[in-house]
């Protein structure tokens, strides 16, 4: 066999140059859209899954973990449907698109379930203005949160390995075969990529050090704390489980006159919350806002709004006051695509 020239060496190293410095320009082009259209950053893992899915299934990748049970949804559908984008509508226009119902302004769903009605995973970022974030998971029916990782490939890996277990080998063989081998390809990339698959990994641990208090869906807020005196945050009086017992009371209320009655503990913190946020406590009225969003009763609506759109502000986080605003507004348990 006679061996290559030189010249041959040289074009086909610059035509592989080439298609690399294009499929860079390709990422750095999406990346603007899309955080142009969300008004936030998106972290390494979300431009790498993407292109792993369109690896997977060219034709149409938001389909490509349908063997799974999972399809692509959110800032994905906008990659995919680029004529679709228009930059002339706001940040919070695109966040309403598959929002569920108690999801708070910082989870963004990027992957819903088509056969657990309401099961979603999204990022969880605790400030729009920064990149990092942990990758969240949520049924769709209570407003309880788990952390599956820091990227979207151990979200999905733990999925993949929930749908193993689970499969009946002879009915699904098709699939499992197909599960297996999304696996296998998913765990030789994230070792090339250096994604961690470990659910409670360092940058989770992280985070975990940075909560402040552990809300009621349960994954905790973070907000700036400064000073010796750590200025950012206060406790609420009353700790979670009294808190639940409070909210029950209050939904359980047989007519308005006694709701207004046991609304008096609610009111009493809100007191204190202004006062908290006169001296720069701003997680105070941030936690309360959460617990009674998360709740989901429809009588907390309009606490929730005044609490988080406030404490938003306060923290500088000004794109989820809006998100707020607009999500109770349009807070629904149906069509979460809002397409």
């Amino acid at each position: 066999m006679p061996r290559k020239r030189k010249s041959d060496e040289i074009e086909a190293k610059a035509t592989i140059s080439k298609k690399q410095k294009n499929v860079e320009q390709d990422t750095g082009s999406e990346k603007e859209r899309i955080e142009k259209l969300y008004g936030i950053s998106f972290s390494r893992d979300f431009f790498a899954f993407w292109k792993f899915c369109v690896e997977l299934k060219p034709e149409n990748p938001l389909n490509s973990l349908l063997c799974i049970g999972l399809k692509l949804v959110g800032p994905f559908y906008y990659l995919h449907q680029q004529h679709k984008q228009d930059d002339s509508k706001p940040p919070e226009f695109y966040h309403m698109k598959w929002r569920h119902y108690y999801d708070t302004p910082e989870l963004l769903t990027v992957v819903t379930s088509v056969v657990n009605k309401g099961f979603h995973i999204g990022y969880f970022k605790d400030d729009p203005q920064e990149e990092e974030n942990v990758v969240v998971a949520n049924s769709g029916k209570d407003g309880v949160y788990s952390v599956l990782g820091d990227n979207l490939f151990a979200a999905v890996n733990s999925q993949i390995e929930s749908y193993l277990k689970k499969s009946n080998k002879k009915a699904n063989k098709d699939e499992t075969k197909v599960a297996k081998s999304i696996q296998t390809k998913l765990k030789q990339l994230t070792q090339q990529e250096d994604f961690s698959l470990i659910p409670r990994s360092d940058k989770v641990r992280q985070r975990e050090k940075k909560v402040v208090a552990k809300t009621l869906q349960k994954i905790g807020i973070v907000v700036p704390i400064s000073g010796e005196d750590k200025v950012g945050y206060r406790p609420l009086p009353h700790s979670n489980p009294d808190l639940v017992k409070l909210l029950k009371k209050i939904t359980e209320a047989k007519d308005d006159k006694e709701r207004m009655l046991r609304f008096d503990p609610i009111q009493e913190m809100v007191t204190f919350i202004q006062f908290a946020n006169d001296e720069c406590d701003y997680g105070m009225g941030l936690e309360l806002g959460v617990d009674v969003f998360c709740n989901g009763s429809r009588y907390f609506n309009k606490l929730a709004t005044n609490l988080l759109t406030m404490a938003y502000k306060l923290t500088k986080r000004d794109l989820y006051a809006r998100i707020i605003e607009t999500h109770l507004k349009d807070r629904r348990l149906e069509n979460m695509d809002r397409m």
